[in-house]
């Protein structure tokens, strides 16, 4: 199944397991602008570049549902929302500043020119 929304977001190319790694449709790593807005499994996320590679995220904060495409990366392990500073790990997702709070995050690989993506283990 492939999907691409009215708003260019590319979308996984096949619905497999839960846990199975899936093909970001379209999406070619080399050239792709990061932060990438996307879906998986259709749920919408971003997907990050940092220096140690790849990582998605779910697209909005917790706390007010805001955006965190535009979110500042904090090192290269952690993100901080732009609307009230809530900050995030993206190893595992636990707020740091915000006990209770909580983001979904992706491991999201590169490769044969294409990204593929997983809820992190």
């Amino acid at each position: 199944m492939t999907e691409r929304t009215q708003t260019g977001e590319s979308a996984v190319s096949e619905q497999v397991g839960a846990n199975d790694w899936q093909r970001l449709d379209g999406v070619d790593p080399a050239t792709a602008e990061f932060p990438l807005r996307t879906r998986y499994n259709g749920q919408p996320i971003v997907v990050l570049r940092t220096a140690s590679g790849y990582r998605g995220i779910q697209r909005s904060c917790p706390h007010q549902k805001r955006s965190l495409h535009d979110a500042h990366f904090q090192g290269d392990s952690m993100i901080r929302c732009r609307s009230h500073g809530f900050v995030y790990r993206l190893s595992d997702g636990r707020g740091v500043n915000c006990p209770g709070f909580r983001i979904q995050v992706y491991d999201v690989k590169a490769e044969d020119g294409s990204l593929l993506v997983r809820p992190a283990s």
